[in-house]
């Protein structure tokens, strides 16, 4: 069995929609903006004077903003149109409706009053609920749970409601002008609907009330008509539409619709909407979000373990597809793939197991299953990403089909859910069942089936299996799962790979009413939508209809990119015809994007055997030539000359055999791990073809039976095998023959003595070629000799022999199963005779270790490990693993330490990573990466990433090798310091820019006094904080420390080197466990001469970047802009209007014998004039001095002959643009003037004007700028001009 998991390449698919395996959803999560959506194409439709408040900077949780309106701001209290935030909201948990059957009735007439929960109607289950026009109905608050089909108010009626849940299995209806009132002093009233909520014309809801009082779910549409008033939080699966002139307080939720909004609409969102009590759509639980996994269990098998990519935490529900052989149907008898467990370790769930079990009585023997498709998933209501629905649970039923009086299970589905597939998840009775199901008019109904496997005695019915039945009513409940969805064709996006599916129905023929045979069914095939699969993809199917009395289950025939064909399969118990009328069958097909794997089978065996002895022949199943540890097929075998007995050998599976016919079969279970070392005993002398097969797969191999020969043994440091490739080791030979007495078995020939000319050749078994020759040591001259790689090239080894026996060294520079043959050639005489011996071992070799060679970022191979910046934390790189020979130093002798006959598994490569620096850092996750190609002993494995930054210790292994595990034989890992890795990207989480003037919301040209406030936060490829870019950790790079080069400022300013007036404080934080946080930088821009429109367009950018990593927003939050060729940067927003200002001071005159108030005037210019900047509620003139002149002291004028005290009006600080100087009265006959102004030279300088017009801002111009108080002028009538009177 092979997983391929969205994040690998093989035969299945994970796929995790969910931040987290687990989650616990809050109510804020779901309601996080005025109108919000969990659907990745949600829509908001603002149409003409409609308009949303309460939204943060007018940003919506939504996907799409559709502005129908240019009349104004749709979100005018953030002075802007309302925008999407590009963010979503939770989905919430799916709600099912609860529901109880055989309520009461209720309807009130006209001006009737009704009260529910008490009283005549005390009880809290109702079927209709109906109230006429003017009618009343309450529901007491003596019952705090409610149960109703549905609920339908008329004309002016009014619906009580105190605090409790309200559960509606139907549709909610409230006719025009109606009344919905929430009663109680505290507590929150929760209706939760199946159906639509529909409220209609000028009806109230809530009105008035606080929104968190009514909570309000539908698990369809939520409408309310033209001028509706309502106070509620919303939550609608599907649309919410609101009528023209409606009104809302609270806040509105669509799961994976669209929200509509009429004319002049307006939706007041509140700020504490997430405190709403909406249990459970949010309340904080934890809830397992959908977990879809699904993939292939492996080939030719009879059952197996599957283990699943990502573990469940609650028990998920297991869908199978039994396929059969579509080159000939009819002769793949009945069978079906059942499920056996779904494994549980830990408290979690891991995996299922699964068997191939025929029906009772079959005549058409069945073959082994090939290529078992799988779903898993867990129970719930769930969506896919593009809005596809799936529900998913289960029933239980002990009632069968055929079985009289049974019934199926009903189970309430929405009708668009009209593809469902069903598996049995237990095996509660030992008799043939299988599962079913139909459609009704209100979803969908399951059963089990016992098809024609039973038995009719005494006028009952047995349910049956080949050797016990089950008395119909005496079965036990059995556990039915269903998957529910819809048909449809899409695509999902999961780690940047695009997953294409198809979910639909079909029919297994176009015959009708006319019963077909398996074959003819087969050529009756489905098409997929045109090019939506390369390679045939994962399909399950199941069947949906039971028409005749045959039952049956569904079986895969034909299995391609564009179509598939599926049967319904039945037993033989009762009749051996297996012909099936047209039936109805669901589907779901996901793509795998990955080619199938080849199933094979290899034989080897040592080519040289005796007569008299048994000789080992080793079977393997495999898959794309790996040995396939999950394989349970059976294989059969057979020999070319129809004599020989198989035996048991290390086999732990069943071996049939018969006596001396060279035929037998094995099935392999788990414990083989899809290898086993069976026995032959051949009685006869002669080559002889050894063959395996599974159907149409089969493998040789020949071996030559002598009745004189050598036996073998190989010995080393572990025994017969393995040995390390390029270390010595022995061949002990003994001379053997057939007993001269006539007994079983080999004798050893003693008098085999002396030196012999024996010729030694080897064979590659596995890999079938090499380049490299084994040694063997001549035990005359000592030397080690390089014998021939076949017969013709067969060497001379001289071997002395004693008493039978000799022991020779042995040495391979190189790694595999290798033959090696030895043949007394010349001969010698043996009971009378000249016999030739020969003989043959097989030596298994493995690497002496691994070691890394050529490690380099896969984008950029230049980027060669070790490096300062090697590679982004998160992105790939790529690296070779060399296996290696012993006692050779790579270093001197390169390529010839090489094992270049290695070949990986590549399941069993094994990456870690341990932490070299930062010392004090955190360790990252090393994401293993894929064997791309093999040569030479050498693999090139890419696509491997580090989560973090700093460095590691990167160690490489091949865990197995021709069946060992490695490390039990002191195979030294590969190991190597890896690094640097540093950040991907630093994204940009926050950023503000408040007004200087924050009431005001402006700030004036030369007031450095904006507070701009960000958050970047470094992160690694997949959006994960990098903790290790941190002060102290790594070598980080400051943030906003130089304000020339680290910050611009873009506005359509037309006054000349404006915007180079930029100024900013240097930031002063630092970088802290990935984070960089820095609030309230003070900023400006310098104040030109020139008089200045307002700015309302200026854009400061924060630049950023450390290597080729730089400052970005992922989710276009923000403008970001960045390359190779251009510095990163990113804008931190638009800040708040920049306004040209200046202090206008008035004059003014009067009495000496009384005070005298003036005021000066706070002014900006809007373009074309100076105007009082009424929004000015914020400038401190306490801070500057108020200077005068003529001046006793700092605090009193000189008036004529007296003096005035002079004073800033409390609290000294603008309003509305204005402050106020006082002056007290001199006195009697004490006249004259005095001038006054501010000095702006330390404080609010910005507010400084040119009043002396020489081009620049000094000292001097405060003064010049003075207003005037005279003391001793009156004002007179308008009417009389004075002489000398000065026009104003």
């Amino acid at each position: 069995m092979k997983l391929w998991s969205l994040f690998a390449i093989c035969l299945g698919i994970s796929l995790l929609l969910g931040a987290q395996p687990v989650q616990a959803i809050e109510c804020r999560e779901v309601f996080s903006s005025p109108i919000a959506s969990s659907q990745n194409n949600a829509r908001l439709e603002i149409n003409w004077l409609s308009r949303i408040y309460g939204s943060n900077q007018g940003r919506l949780d939504i996907d799409q903003v559709d502005n129908q309106d240019t009349s104004g701001d749709t979100c005018p209290d953030a002075n802007t149109d309302c925008i999407p935030s590009g963010d979503r909201a939770s989905s919430g948990n799916n709600v099912s409706i609860e529901k109880i059957n055989n309520g009461q009735s209720v309807n009130a007439g006209y001006q009737q009053s009704v009260v529910l929960g008490s009283g005549s109607y005390d009880t809290n289950n109702f079927a209709d609920v109906g109230g006429g026009t003017q009618s009343t109905i309450t529901f007491s608050a003596n019952q705090d749970e409610y149960f109703i089909e549905n609920i339908n108010l008329g004309y002016q009626s009014t619906l009580n409601l105190y605090p409790g849940t309200y559960w509606v299995d139907g549709s909610f209806s409230i006719g025009s002008e109606a009344t919905l009132q929430v009663l109680g002093g505290s507590g929150t009233v929760k209706i939760f609907v199946k159906g639509d909520v529909s409220v209609f014309y000028q009806t109230e809801i809530n009105r008035g009330g606080d929104p968190l009082r009514l909570a309000i779910y539908s698990r369809e549409d939520i409408n309310l008509a033209n001028e509706t008033k309502s106070a509620f939080i919303a939550y609608a699966r599907r649309n919410v539409s609101l009528g023209y002139q409606a009104q809302v307080d609270g806040a509105l939720f669509t799961q994976q619709r669209d929200v509509i909004l009429a004319n002049e609409v307006q939706v007041r969102g509140i700020s504490n909407a997430g405190e709403v009590d909406f249990a459970p759509v949010c309340d904080g639980s934890l809830v397992e979000p959908l977990l879809l996994q699904f993939g292939n269990s492996g080939a030719g098998q009879n059952g197996g373990t599957v283990t699943f990519d990502q573990a469940y935490q609650s028990k998920p529900l297991v869908f199978l597809m039994t396929p059969m052989d579509a080159s000939d149907p009819n002769n793949d008898g009945p069978v079906a793939a059942i499920l056996t467990s779904v494994i549980q370790s830990n408290g979690e769930w891991t995996g299922f197991t699964w068997a191939r079990q025929e029906p009772p009585g079959n005549t058409t023997p069945s073959k082994n299953i090939q290529a078992v498709d799988w779903i898993a998933v867990n129970e719930g209501e769930h969506f896919l990403e593009d809005g596809t629905e799936l529900r998913a649970g289960t029933i239980d039923t002990n009632e069968a089909f055929p079985f009289p009086d049974r019934n199926y299970f009903n189970v309430d589905m929405p009708n668009y859910l009209t593809v469902v597939l069903h598996q049995m998840q237990s095996r509660n009775n030992n008799c043939w069942l299988t599962s079913n199901s139909e459609y009704n008019n209100n979803g969908i109904r399951l059963a089990i089936d016992s098809s024609e496997a039973y038995d009719f005695r005494f006028f009952s019915r047995y349910c049956v299996s080949d050797n016990a039945s089950i008395y119909y009513e005496d079965l036990q409940d059995e556990t039915v799962a269903y998957l529910a969805t819809e048909p449809t064709v899409g695509a999902i996006t999961v780690d940047n790979q695009v997953v294409n599916y198809q979910f639909g129905n079909s029919v297994t023929h176009g015959s009708g009413s006319s019963t077909i045979n398996p074959a003819a069914t087969c050529n009756y095939t489905t098409s997929y939508q045109t090019n939506l699969f390369s390679t045939p993809p994962i399909l399950v199917g199941s069947k949906n209809e039971r028409r005749g009395n045959n039952g049956g289950w569904l079986r895969r025939c034909q299995h391609n990119a564009a179509d598939f064909s599926m049967i319904t399969e039945e037993d033989q118990y009762l009749d051996n015809e297996r012909s099936h009328l047209a039936e109805e069958y669901s589907y779901m097909a996901f793509a795998s994007n990955s080619s199938v794997q080849v199933p094979g089978l290899n034989i080897f065996a040592d080519s040289a055997g005796l007569t008299c002895d048994i000789h080992e022949v080793t079977i393997q199943a495999t898959l794309d030539g790996q040995i396939d540890q999950n394989f349970q097929g059976t294989v059969g075998l057979s020999t070319s000359t129809n004599r020989g007995t198989w035996s048991q050998g290390d086999g732990q599976g069943s071996l049939q055999a018969g006596a001396d016919n060279g035929q037998a079969s094995y099935s392999f279970v788990p414990n083989d791990l899809g290898e086993v070392t069976l026995g032959l005993l051949h009685p006869l002398e002669g080559a002889v073809t050894l063959t395996v097969a599974d159907g149409g797969i089969s493998a040789t191999t020949v071996v030559t039976f002598n009745a004189y020969g050598f036996k073998d043994e190989l010995i080393g440091t572990w025994g017969e095998n393995p040995h390390k490739a390029n270390t010595e080791f022995i061949l002990k030979l003994t001379a053997v023959g057939k007993d001269p007495a006539g007994g079983a078995g080999c004798s050893q020939i003693g008098n085999y003595e002396g030196t012999k000319n024996l010729r030694f050749w080897t064979d590659y078994i596995q890999p079938a070629s090499g380049t490299r020759q084994l040694a063997v040591q001549d035990q005359l001259s000592n030397s080690f000799e390089n014998v021939g790689t076949n017969q013709n090239t067969r060497t001379t080894i001289q071997t002395v022999f004693s008493g039978g026996e000799s022991q020779l060294n042995l040495r391979y520079p190189d790694v595999g199963r290798l033959g090696i043959n030895f043949w007394d050639e010349e001969g010698s005489e043996i009971d009378g005779s000249t016999a030739t011996l020969l003989g043959s071992a097989t030596a298994e070799l493995i690497p002496a270790g691994f070691q890394w060679q050529d490690i380099k970022n896969q984008a950029d191979e230049s980027r060669v490990n070790p490096a300062t910046y090697f590679t982004k934390a998160g992105d790939p790189f790529i690296s070779s693993l060399i296996a290696v020979i012993d006692n050779c130093d790579i270093s001197t002798q390169g390529q010839d330490c090489h094992a270049p006959n290695f070949v990986a598994d590549p399941d069993y490569l094994e990456q870690e990573a341990s932490l070299e620096s930062p010392s004090n850092g955190e360790l990252g996750t090393l994401s293993d990466g894929t064997i791309d190609s093999q040569s030479a002993g050498v693999m090139q494995i890419i696509d491997t990433n580090y989560s973090e930054v700093g460095s590691i210790n990167y160690t490489g292994e091949v865990t197995e090798y021709l069946g060992y595990v490695l490390e039990d034989y002191a195979v030294g890992k590969a190991s190597d310091v890896v690094g640097s890795f540093y950040p991907h990207h630093f994204e940009l989480t926050s950023a503000s820019i408040q007004a200087a003037c924050l009431l005001g919301d402006f700030t004036y040209i030369g007031q450095q006094e904006q507070l701009v406030s960000w958050t970047l936060v470094a992160e690694n490829a997949f959006g994960t904080t990098t903790q290790n870019y941190s002060e102290g950790k790594f070598q980080v790079t400051n943030v906003g420390r130089n304000p020339n080069d680290d910050w611009s400022f873009v506005s359509s300013s037309a006054v000349a080197d404006f915007d180079d007036g930029f100024m900013i404080e240097e930031s002063t934080s630092t970088w802290a466990d990935g984070v960089f946080t820095q609030t309230d930088l003070l900023s400006g821009v310098e104040k030109p001469v020139t008089a200045q429109a307002p700015v309302v367009d200026g854009a400061i950018s924060l630049f950023y970047q450390h290597s080729d990593a730089g400052i970005q927003s992922t989710d276009g939050t923000y403008v970001c802009v960045g390359d190779d060729d251009t510095a990163y940067s990113c804008v931190l927003g638009t800040a708040p209007e920049l306004r040209h200002g200046r202090i206008k001071l008035n004059n003014g005159f009067g009495s000496e014998l009384q005070a005298i108030a003036v005021n000066g005037e706070l002014q900006y210019y809007d373009g074309s004039q100076y105007i009082r900047n009424a929004d000015d509620v914020c400038s401190n003139f306490n801070l500057p001095s108020l200077e005068f002149l003529p001046k006793v002291d700092s605090d009193t004028a000189q008036v004529g002959g007296g003096s005035s005290d002079v004073s800033l009006r409390s609290p000294g600080i603008a309003e509305q643009g204005v402050i106020w100087v006082d002056f007290t009265a001199p006195g009697d006959s004490n006249t004259g003037q005095v001038d006054y102004w501010f000095n702006l030279d330390s404080n609010l300088n910005w507010l400084r004007e040119d009043w002396n017009g020489n081009g620049s801002f000094e000292s001097a111009d405060d003064a010049i700028g003075s207003g005037q108080v005279t003391f001793g002028v009156f004002r007179q009538s308008d009417r009389v001009i004075d002489r000398r009177m000065r026009y104003q």
